[in-house]
């Protein structure tokens, strides 16, 4: 801009690499759009270690994609945007330390980083994006600070180590497949603001036994709870609407369940193969019962359906 520089890229061959703090007497404050893309340039996926200076306040879109051979990295503390898919692909990069004054964690930041194990969401954010954390295969568990708001599709999706989740009262929002496919997720605090879970939330959590949905939900979205093999009870909170298809499929050890009079719809195949279910009673307010919706309930012995 004239005044302070952005590094756009790199022309060397050294694997480990300092950015300057200035150069020909203007500070360095950003990194660029693709600046170390790995897809753009073969050379930044032998890239080891990257120290940033504490001048730099901008990591941009794609920074560090794809770069596949990076381990060391340091975010110093001046640091308040990270871009989208900044470290996306860095399959050996272990936990990071993100800066305090961080203000949101962009789509696919930290996409596919397959060797972190751990890492805390500074304070100071109020968003965490779309697949933010998606296929991060070793991070084994997430506190959400209480700043957050929103939660965008997929953030969590296919952590397969992630054993708990604590989400904080401020967040209203959150998208599609959050804890999709979490296999040793098993125990999570949801917001008590929530009024939309959202479809796959928990879909083939097989090691989820113990969630309480909080008093503000309204709707239980499509596959919900799908393939939840080790939930044995759940409570739905009065003011629960509507629980959308597939909701509790093959939820085969939940036993029986006890719907608020605030369900109008029950869709198709929301109690599908819940073996253990014996008996239902369908509250008055409801008023629509989908196909399928207790398919292959081989246990269920009676069943109380309402005039309505």
């Amino acid at each position: 801009d004239g005044l302070t520089y952005s590094i756009t890229g790199y022309n060397g061959s050294a694997t480990d690499i300092t950015i300057p703090s200035y150069t020909d007497g203007h500070a360095v404050t950003s990194i660029g759009n693709s600046a170390f893309n790995g897809n753009n340039d073969i050379r930044y996926k032998s890239l080891t270690s990257v120290t940033i200076p504490n001048t730099i306040t901008s990591i941009g879109d794609f920074a560090f994609y794809c770069c596949t051979s990076l381990k060391g990295v340091s975010i110093p503390d001046s640091v308040t945007n990270i871009g989208e898919s900044a470290f996306a692909y860095c399959v050996l990069l272990p936990n990071i330390t993100l800066p305090p004054n961080l203000s949101s964690i962009g789509n696919c930041t930290f996409q596919d980083c397959k060797a972190i194990t751990e890492i805390t969401i500074p304070d100071s954010v109020t968003s965490i994006g779309i697949y933010a954390f998606c296929e991060c295969f070793s991070l084994s568990n997430i506190t959400i600070p209480n700043k957050v708001t929103d939660i965008g599709e997929g953030a969590f999706k296919d952590c397969k180590a992630l054993k708990s989740a604590v989400m904080p009262d401020s967040v209203t929002n959150v998208g599609n497949n959050l804890f999709y496919n979490c296999q040793l997720l098993s125990s999570v605090r949801l917001s008590d603001n929530l009024t939309n879970t959202g479809n796959f939330i928990f879909y083939h959590c097989f090691s989820l036994a113990g969630v309480t949905l909080p008093n503000s939900l309204i709707n239980i979205g499509n596959s919900a709870f799908e393939d939840c093999t080790a939930l044995t009870n759940i409570t739905i909170p009065t003011g629960v609407t509507s629980i959308g298809y597939r909701a509790f499929i093959m939820c085969t050890n939940l036993s029986n369940i006890t719907l608020p009079n605030t369900v109008k719809i029950i869709d198709f195949n929301a109690f599908a193969h819940c073996y253990a279910f014996t008996n239902i009673i369908i509250p008055d307010s409801v008023t629509s019962i989908g196909d399928y919706a207790f398919y292959y309930c081989s246990s269920l012995t009676s069943i109380t359906i309402p005039n309505k």
